[in-house]
């Protein structure tokens, strides 16, 4: 997911290994960005991947970063419901299956010929699903995301019905 605040964009160490490792199209001063100032870059699993810990402020890098509808804006996510988030999710799933069957009707040469462009929407679909299923385990209390210092996100209000599920803070 990323965040912007003010002129700069944050991303998670997970979505800049999905650029890199996936995407592999990007602004060269992304990379510059990047390193800079940075001796080492690690993606360790799953200790990182709810940081917001990368901070890109080159206007080249926000604009371009902003324009990437596959990696999700946390404050859009974040005025969500739960129940609207899952169908975000049965969407994506669905959009997935239905890439596959396109790909396996296709006649073989074709398939050949357009395997790495498969693939890629295969790996877009797939990415974003992941980052509205964190989402979601976030707004459930699951997982908590570390933000940059001093932000403080507005959590959408509970929305309560009789004393029951006011007692848990239960969410739809």
């Amino acid at each position: 997911m990323k965040l912007k605040i003010g002129d700069a964009v944050y991303l998670q160490k997970t979505d800049v290994a999905f650029l890199i490792y996936e995407v592999g199209a990007f602004p060269g001063s992304f990379i510059d960005e990047l390193f800079s100032g940075r001796d080492m870059f690690f993606i360790n699993g799953g200790i990182d991947s709810l940081k917001f810990s990368l901070r890109f402020e080159e206007p080249e890098n926000v604009e371009w970063l902003m324009a990437q509808d596959y990696i999700p804006d946390f404050e859009i996510l974040n005025g969500q419901t739960i129940s609207e988030l899952k169908k975000i999710v049965d969407a994506l799933s669905n959009r997935s299956r239905e890439i596959s069957t396109e790909f396996t009707d296709m006649p073989l040469d074709y398939q050949k010929e357009h395997i790495g462009q498969f693939k890629m929407e295969q790996s877009l679909v797939a990415f974003k699903q992941v980052s509205y299923e964190k989402m979601i385990d976030y707004l459930r209390g699951k997982a908590e995301f570390t933000f940059p210092n001093g932000y403080r996100p507005v959590k959408p209000e509970t929305k309560k019905k009789g004393w029951f599920f006011g007692l848990f803070g239960a969410r739809k």
